[in-house]
């Protein structure tokens, strides 16, 4: 992803937006977002997504899970196309004190698709 976004970033966000809004259209959030981005801005946004992106492809901090003793609350989506949802299955695993809740029908952009549902699954938690 890092080389195609170097290559060609327009086509590369557009089509990483669709995959964090799938299954649901695209939020106007995200669509105005994109469109107020300046010429001058893009350089350094792409930048800091390629920084991110090369982060986690050399941080693995999984033999880090175990000793994480504080309650987690992971919310996943089952058609999440960025994340699969077997990535909190195993963090849940593993994870001393945690509760998983999988949203069937939803994706990576829980909250701004399903804001109440994901809110009231917070407050349940606090």
């Amino acid at each position: 992803m890092m080389l195609q976004l170097k290559r060609n970033s327009e086509v590369v966000l557009t089509e990483l937006f669709k995959n964090v809004h799938f299954p649901q259209r695209q939020s106007r959030q995200s669509i105005l977002l994109r469109s107020s981005r300046t010429e001058h801005d893009a350089p350094s946004t792409l930048n800091t997504l390629i920084s991110g992106l090369e982060y986690l492809r050399t941080t693995d901090l999984r033999s880090k899970t175990p000793t994480l003793n504080l309650p987690v609350l992971l919310l996943h989506g089952a058609e999440d196309r960025i994340i699969p949802a077997a990535a909190s299955e195993w963090l849940h695993e593993r994870l001393p004190d945690s509760q998983l809740r999988i949203f069937k029908n939803d994706g990576h952009a829980l909250p701004a698709h399903h804001f109440g549902e994901v809110m009231d699954e917070i407050l349940r938690f606090l």
